[in-house]
């Protein structure tokens, strides 16, 4: 039985990358990974809840450097509603996690979506996009006001218009963002140590993002939804229901979980529950490093799994010494 991930931290010199919990999901595992029908999960039982169903956290990752405070991902917002023959979803506790880290949304000066699935932009204003959903009135605002928020262009111009339910909702999403939003610049960080990665695949502007910091030599990768699930590790073949481009979107992901020789450090967390295995990233900028299995990751990802030795893909942080 997996248990919804905690908030936690990985560490880079001056730099610090914590995840904050905003709710989590529990989803019909065939249903949206229709090549492991029929009897697929069989061999991932311990990934399961005990209804069958994938339980998955859901949260935001803040990114504190010296001189900014960045929010990748905005959860699910408050929600809890259920999806016939499809999964529940539970959401509503990112502004409290963000107050355990003693921040208020003023705090927030950068909003990084690394796409706009509604299980990310939750939070973007007070009315978070539910199927059940009564609002009385518009959104009264952003709920960053005072921060940027940057996305990639392709990913905008994918959304933008659409009522897809799946995506940002066109009042509570697409219409408060469309005055401010702000493009990617692939060759410009988009803050001093915070550098986006392109894995278009999962969706058309997919984005992971690269952390470094001056004074570590280690690096993290924030995926995003390059994989959704542990058992992606070993079956590369198996695209979530709504990936755009299922064929890229498993070239990204096998290229996550390539075993490596790389030279690795694993956190406390990781060395605490006996899993130290390295695996690559093979993106533009040739990261290479372990998945963190007892952490969490953006959006949907597996919670802590009850076996140390279990595989795992998935992890607030892909930590790694510098790869030549």
């Amino acid at each position: 039985m997996l248990n919804a991930a905690p908030r936690s931290r990985v560490t880079l010199g001056s730099t610090t990358i914590t995840y904050l919990p905003d709710g989590e999901v529990h989803l019909d595992p065939t249903v949206f990974f229709p090549a492991s029908a029929p009897d697929g999960w069989s061999a991932y039982a311990p990934y399961l809840d005990d209804d069958g169903r994938l339980p998955i956290s859901v949260g935001s990752f803040l990114v504190r450097t010296p001189t900014h405070r960045v929010l990748v991902d905005l959860g699910l917002g408050a929600v809890d509603f259920d999806i016939p023959g499809m999964g529940s979803f539970t959401g509503g506790r990112l502004i409290d996690s963000l107050a355990a880290e003693d921040l208020h949304p003023s705090d927030i000066d950068t909003v990084v979506f690394t796409h706009l699935h509604h299980d990310h932009v939750g939070w973007t204003t007070d009315h978070a996009p539910a199927p059940n959903a009564v609002h009385s009135g518009s959104p009264t605002g952003l709920t960053f006001d005072r921060a940027r928020h940057v996305v990639d262009r392709s990913e905008w111009e994918f959304w933008n218009g659409s009522a897809e339910l799946t995506g940002p909702d066109p009042e509570a999403v697409q219409k408060p963002l469309s005055p401010v939003v702000q493009f990617l610049d692939r060759g410009e960080p988009i803050v001093p140590g915070v550098r986006a990665i392109p894995t278009a695949g999962h969706t058309p502007g997919h984005t992971s993002l690269l952390v470094t910091a001056p004074d570590s030599d280690e690096r993290v990768l924030i995926l995003g939804d390059v994989m959704h699930t542990q058992a992606q590790v070993s079956e590369t073949h198996w695209n979530f229901r709504f990936d755009v481009d299922p064929k890229l979107g498993r070239k990204h992901a096998s290229g996550c979980s390539t075993t490596t020789t790389t030279s690795v450090r694993p956190s406390p967390e990781a060395i605490s529950r006996g899993t130290s295995s390295a695996t690559s990233c093979r993106q533009d900028c040739s990261i290479a490093g372990p998945p963190l299995p007892s952490e969490p990751s953006l959006g949907y990802r597996p919670a802590q799994p009850v076996s140390a030795t279990a595989q795992s893909a998935r992890g607030p942080a892909w930590r790694t010494s510098t790869v030549s």
